[in-house]
This record gives structure tokens, C-alpha cells and sequence, in this order.
């Protein structure tokens, strides 16, 4: 059962043993926020349109074990009505600076 107003923020290795308790905390959410960049197809991949392991090839994962647990273990938690989000704002700025500098801008 989900306790009202509950905000927890968790650190872990990016191991795979470290999923299971790790969802388990996320279940008793309302809301995710995951630390990691956006994605094009996160929203699809949680729908089930887009397979994880396609989704996986669009990002740059050190740990693809870990990570394609994590995100099969989301799809259900999203399935049953917790909100996921992706935030990293650092590495977005980041991001689309480097996307300037390869398209030739400033």
C-alpha cells in the first residue's frame, strides 16, 4: 500500500541483485524520478511499444543487465499506474550543447 506523501531518495550499485529491493521501494510511489537523461521512446518503451532492448540501443548504458532489468521492472510498475520520469538536467544541458557545437553554432 502506498503511503501519502512519501518521498524517498535512493543510491545503488548497478548491479543486478540490486533491482528487486530497488523496485520494491519505487512500488510504494506514486512517482519516479529517475536520474538519467531523456530518451526518444522512453513513454512507448514503459507502454510495451517499444521492446527494451531496442530502447537500450538508443542509450548509452554501461550496464545493459542492470538496465534492461530495471526497465522491464518499470514497464510493470508503470502498468500499474506509478508516474516514471526521466531528470538529468546536467547531462541534457550537456547534451545540446554538444549538439550546438556539431552542428556548427556556438
Amino acid at each position: 500500500m502506498k503511503k501519502k506523501n512519501l518521498i524517498s531518495i535512493g543510491y545503488t550499485i548497478h548491479r543486478p541483485e540490486a533491482v528487486q529491493p530497488m523496485i520494491s521501494v519505487m512500488a510504494e510511489h506514486d512517482t519516479v524520478f529517475l536520474e538519467e537523461p531523456s530518451v526518444e521512446g522512453f513513454g512507448e518503451m514503459l507502454e510495451g511499444s517499444l521492446e527494451v532492448d531496442v530502447y537500450l540501443t538508443r542509450t548509452d548504458t554501461e550496464y545493459p543487465e542492470f538496465s534492461r532489468s530495471v526497465y522491464e521492472n518499470l514497464k510493470n510498475l508503470h502498468r500499474a499506474g506509478v508516474k516514471i520520469h526521466q531528470t538529468e538536467p546536467f547531462i541534457n544541458r550537456l547534451l545540446d550543447i554538444h549538439e550546438r557545437f556539431g552542428s556548427g553554432q556556438s
